[in-house]
């Protein structure tokens, strides 16, 4: 990995606050697909029009700008290639977030501008890979999961995704399908406040980074990509580079919400 890399943790704001996504290469496309795939979380995906394809990298995430609505980050979900643009979007209060959930058809007109980001699959590297993804944050590590499989990567992989309760547990599926076509790939779920209700033969008990730093001695020698809420995101890093893992082997792009005390918040975790 080239040692110029950055990665941060960077909290996005309103379209509005953020010049680079007004100057952004911009593409139409329409919603081709619908999901829901547990009561919080709905999984759509875009086409782009005239049959075009987004030009990214796995890890990676793009502003969306439904009709009526400013533009908003979401990670990309599945790896490049393909013919649809897959996002794993939660269910809000906001009035987009309930346009989504409950008013988003089929055909439907979407502005997709980016994409954006550094928290991508080192390509070059060849240390193992360390993926913790909380809640949705498990979207941009399936796309690297994914981009790892069909580069036939033989790097090995931990995957750690955390939720908070079974029933916001979803795509596990999808991860059991990938490791059983990866030899290198585990998938650990941790669930951290379903104590009572938890499966342990599928499930494990508490945080991402309490069962990470249960499980390694040290990560030193290793590549870690952090998905999820800015407090997720917060909460980990620290217990990371604790455990030996060097900062510039850390990437991590978060979305946060917007603030007039965030408003030029941007904190450089390495460099």
């Amino acid at each position: 990995m080239s040692s110029n890399w950055k990665v941060r943790i960077r909290t996005f704001f309103n379209m509005s606050n953020t010049p680079d996504v007004i100057d952004s290469p911009s593409h139409d496309a329409f919603v081709s697909s619908i999901e829901d795939v547990n009561a919080n979380v709905r999984v759509i995906r875009l086409k782009l029009n005239l049959d075009k394809k987004l030009s990214y990298r796995a890890g990676q995430y793009v502003y969306l700008q439904f009709q009526g609505f400013e533009a908003r980050p979401f990670s990309i979900a599945n790896k490049p290639g393909g013919d649809n643009i897959e996002f794993h979007i939660t269910y809000s209060d906001s009035d987009m977030g309930q346009h989504i959930s409950s008013s988003l058809r089929l055909g439907e007109a979407v502005t997709v501008m980016g994409p954006y980001g550094n928290a991508c699959l080192d390509k070059n590297g060849d240390a193992p890979i360390l993926l913790l993804a909380g809640g949705t944050g498990l979207a941009p590590a399936k796309a690297i999961i994914e981009e790892a499989a069909a580069q036939k990567s033989t790097r090995p992989i931990s995957m750690y995704y955390g939720v908070r309760t079974c029933n916001d547990v979803y795509g596990l599926e999808v991860l059991q399908t990938l490791a059983r076509s990866m030899p290198g790939l585990q998938v650990h779920v941790c669930v951290s406040d379903d104590g009572d209700n938890l499966d342990e033969t599928s499930y494990r008990k508490g945080t991402v980074i309490d069962n990470v730093l249960g499980d390694f001695e040290t990560l030193q020698n290793t590549q870690a990509y952090v998905f999820g809420s800015k407090p997720m995101v917060e909460n980990t890093i620290p217990g990371l580079i604790e455990n030996g893992l060097p900062e510039d082997s850390i990437f991590s792009d978060v979305a946060g919400p917007s603030s007039a005390m965030e408003k030029t918040a941007e904190v450089q975790l390495k460099c």
